[in-house]
């Protein structure tokens, strides 16, 4: 897998943005930082973290094409393209791997600890600036489902406040944690 994971590494170097580059590594290091905390795999955490937004800067046809499906907002296709192009491309067969990134967006229901681990490490990895460092401290000295369900309130109170749709699996998260 630590093969995997450069492959991964030189694939998005070559194809993603600057900044969408450094933020995979930031929630690549996330990750694996939150994964030995938790009790979790750290090469497992970072495969996740760091293809998680694998495909993000896709066009919104070609992210339908590599789901079948259409959505209002196409980029929140990402993650399950993501999934998709890292087992198709890239052979990675783990499924708390392909979960997280599956699901790394609106979060989900039933999230093991891998998943649960990306969902917060793409909030807030550091490079991240909506987060002061004082709330980033407090969301690190949280246990693991305390920090999600924190993020995934934080990002529901976010959504309503713009006035942009919830996701199902976003609520059904939030209310499996509470």
């Amino acid at each position: 897998m630590d093969r995997s994971l450069e492959k991964i590494r030189h694939h998005l170097k070559e194809t993603l943005s600057g900044s969408r580059f450094r933020h995979s590594e930031g929630a690549e290091k996330a990750s694996r930082f939150l994964a030995e905390r938790f009790g979790e795999d750290p090469l497992l955490c970072s495969l996740a973290g760091l293809g998680h937004d694998i495909c993000r800067e896709y066009e919104a046809d070609v992210l339908e094409r590599i789901t079948g499906r259409k959505h209002r907002h196409p980029v929140m296709l990402h993650g399950e393209a993501g999934a998709i192009v890292l087992e198709r491309d890239f052979g990675i067969r783990n499924s708390s791997v392909l979960q997280a990134v599956r699901h790394h967006i609106s979060g989900s229901p039933g999230l093991d600890g891998v998943g649960k681990i990306v969902f917060a490490a793409d909030y807030i990895e550091e490079g991240r600036t909506h987060l002061s460092g004082e709330e980033r401290e407090r969301l690190f000295s949280l246990d693991l489902d305390d920090m999600v369900l924190s993020i995934a309130c934080s990002i529901r109170s976010h959504l309503a406040a713009k006035r942009l749709p919830l996701e199902p699996a976003l609520l059904q998260m939030i209310e499996e944690l509470t």
